[in-house]
């Protein structure tokens, strides 16, 4: 893949749920506020919202999740498996993964041990 520019990481503060927030800015280039306002809030947000984020951004994606092979770019949806409901999301970026909370600027991750990405959003410009 010929990428043209490097993907910034950017870390998700403790206690905030803005990693989708964070995933759109991670994709976008922009600042989180920014992509906040994109998406139409800050804090925990649902497929429909990064979405709505993305596509207000210029970028084209599909409606919903997809249980894919890996994308050149997107959004991932990780699991904890030891956990009912909730998720986080990270941007998948070539051989790179953004994630804000356990994750390094160099676009690797330090998972705990059964987690992983169940689903990606791809993403397209």
């Amino acid at each position: 893949m010929d990428y043209h520019f490097m993907r910034t990481w950017i870390e998700q503060k403790p206690n905030k749920k803005d990693c989708g927030v964070i995933a759109v800015a991670v994709i976008a280039s922009i600042p989180v506020n920014v992509a906040a306002e994109h998406i139409g809030k800050d804090g925990a947000t649902t497929t429909k919202q990064l979405v709505k984020g993305l596509r207000s951004l210029g970028y084209k994606c599909p409606d919903r999740l997809q249980k894919i092979p890996r994308p050149p770019l997107g959004i991932g949806k990780l699991k904890d498996p030891k956990r009912k409901g909730g998720w986080h999301w990270v941007v998948v970026d070539g051989d790179k993964i953004f994630d804000g909370i356990n994750g390094k600027s160099d676009g690797t991750v330090d998972w705990l041990k059964g987690w992983r990405i169940t689903s990606y959003l791809p993403v397209t410009q």
